[in-house]
Protein backbone atom coordinates (compact mmCIF):
# COMPACT_ATOMS: atom_id res chain seq x y z
CA UNK A 1 0.00 0.00 0.00
CA UNK A 2 1.31 3.71 -0.79
CA UNK A 3 0.14 6.58 0.94
CA UNK A 4 1.19 10.55 -0.84
CA UNK A 5 -0.93 12.81 0.83
CA UNK A 6 -1.59 14.32 4.10
CA UNK A 7 -5.36 13.90 6.04
CA UNK A 8 -7.34 16.28 4.21
CA UNK A 9 -7.54 19.34 1.69
CA UNK A 10 -8.93 22.60 3.14
CA UNK A 11 -10.03 24.13 -0.19
CA UNK A 12 -10.47 23.18 -3.73
CA UNK A 13 -7.14 24.03 -5.31
CA UNK A 14 -5.46 21.73 -2.20
CA UNK A 15 -8.28 19.35 -3.52
CA UNK A 16 -7.24 19.76 -7.25
CA UNK A 17 -3.97 19.50 -6.62
CA UNK A 18 -3.86 15.74 -4.54
CA UNK A 19 -6.46 14.68 -7.36
CA UNK A 20 -4.03 15.22 -10.01
CA UNK A 21 -1.27 13.53 -7.89
CA UNK A 22 -3.86 10.65 -7.21
CA UNK A 23 -4.35 9.68 -10.91
CA UNK A 24 -0.03 10.40 -11.11
CA UNK A 25 -0.02 7.70 -9.02
CA UNK A 26 -2.52 5.36 -10.58
CA UNK A 27 -0.57 5.94 -13.64
CA UNK A 28 2.05 4.72 -12.33
CA UNK A 29 1.05 1.71 -10.57
CA UNK A 30 -0.28 0.87 -13.58
CA UNK A 31 2.75 1.10 -15.74
CA UNK A 32 5.16 -1.01 -13.09
CA UNK A 33 2.46 -3.56 -12.70
CA UNK A 34 2.20 -3.64 -17.19
CA UNK A 35 6.38 -3.73 -16.90
CA UNK A 36 6.60 -6.29 -14.06
CA UNK A 37 3.10 -8.46 -14.92
CA UNK A 38 0.88 -8.68 -11.87
CA UNK A 39 -0.01 -11.04 -9.71
CA UNK A 40 -3.45 -12.58 -9.36
CA UNK A 41 -3.22 -12.69 -5.35
CA UNK A 42 -3.91 -8.98 -4.76
CA UNK A 43 -1.92 -9.08 -1.68
CA UNK A 44 1.26 -9.34 -3.46
CA UNK A 45 0.32 -6.30 -5.86
CA UNK A 46 1.22 -2.54 -5.53
CA UNK A 47 -2.31 -0.63 -3.81
CA UNK A 48 -3.32 2.82 -3.29
CA UNK A 49 -4.91 4.10 -0.48
CA UNK A 50 -7.27 6.95 -1.67
CA UNK A 51 -8.46 9.05 1.06
CA UNK A 52 -11.54 11.03 0.05
CA UNK A 53 -11.16 14.06 2.45
CA UNK A 54 -8.18 14.82 0.21
CA UNK A 55 -9.70 14.98 -2.79
CA UNK A 56 -12.62 16.82 -1.81
CA UNK A 57 -12.46 19.88 1.29
CA UNK A 58 -16.12 19.52 2.50
CA UNK A 59 -16.50 15.81 2.02
CA UNK A 60 -18.97 14.51 4.38
CA UNK A 61 -20.26 10.53 4.31
CA UNK A 62 -23.86 12.05 3.72
CA UNK A 63 -22.15 13.22 0.23
CA UNK A 64 -20.25 10.17 -0.51
CA UNK A 65 -22.22 9.49 -3.47
CA UNK A 66 -21.46 12.83 -5.34
CA UNK A 67 -17.81 12.20 -4.25
CA UNK A 68 -17.46 8.64 -5.73
CA UNK A 69 -18.97 10.01 -9.27
CA UNK A 70 -15.96 12.51 -9.17
CA UNK A 71 -13.31 10.35 -8.65
CA UNK A 72 -14.77 7.66 -11.31
CA UNK A 73 -15.00 10.56 -14.32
Amino acid sequence: SHDILGESSRNEEQASKYYEEYLKAIENIKNYNIQNGSDSDIRNNISLSIKCSAIDPRFELIHSEQLKQRAIQ
